[in-house]
């Protein structure tokens, strides 16, 4: 049986908005899942990228009444990562496929005008409500970049990253998991639709 703060969680991710949900599974899970990652063979980095993505597919999996809490929330969660894990492990060539088309779509020009309107003062303070779900590492590049206007050459200097094209990659997955946050929040994606079907 699941413990009743589980309970409010599983809750929150069937509204409209999870933002704090979201918020909770990173205060809550992020060190623990990570770790365990790391010990697959996965950087820190990678630890990160594939916490996010899991925390997508279980917010899906909920929301499809999958999750019957006949484990915790961290266990679960956990095997979701691993999972997720062990394929991009066994699949470097389709993960270099995929970054490639990530890198493709952020020299689209048009695009990226259309994600600096979409940033705009004017939808800047909606934005930043969900800026503290997508974690602090998308949190600075986003920022940085759309709101700072920072080059990806400046940008580099304040992330960890080894290069330019690691640090674009990154921010097309961080663009992803906001947009798909975006998509759950009825107010934004009013808001925010004429932009969203731009973004890759």
């Amino acid at each position: 049986m699941m413990k009743i703060a589980e309970t409010n969680l599983i809750a929150g991710l069937k509204q409209a908005d999870i933002n704090r949900p979201v918020q909770e599974l990173y205060k809550n899970h992020f060190e623990s899942v990570t770790y365990y990652l790391q010990s697959l063979g996965g950087n820190q980095e990678d630890a990160a990228d594939v916490f996010q993505e899991s925390i997508l597919i279980f917010i899906e999996q909920v929301r499809a009444d999958k999750f019957r809490g006949e484990s915790s929330v961290n266990t679960y969660l956990t095997g979701i990562a691993r999972n997720v894990m062990l394929n991009e492990i066994r699949s470097k060539t389709r993960r270099n496929v995929r970054e490639e088309q990530y890198a493709a779509a952020e020299n689209e020009e048009p695009v990226d005008e259309v994600l600096h309107r979409m940033f705009s003062k004017e939808n800047s303070t909606r934005l930043a409500r969900l800026f503290d779900a997508v974690g602090d590492s998308c949190k600075k590049i986003l920022k940085g970049f759309y709101f700072d206007d920072l080059s990806m050459r400046e940008l580099l200097q304040y992330t960890k990253y080894e290069n330019e094209q690691v640090l674009r990659n990154k921010k097309s997955k961080c663009m992803k998991f906001l947009k798909d946050l975006i998509s759950s929040s009825k107010e934004l994606n009013e808001t925010l639709k004429s932009y969203l079907k731009y973004v890759k």
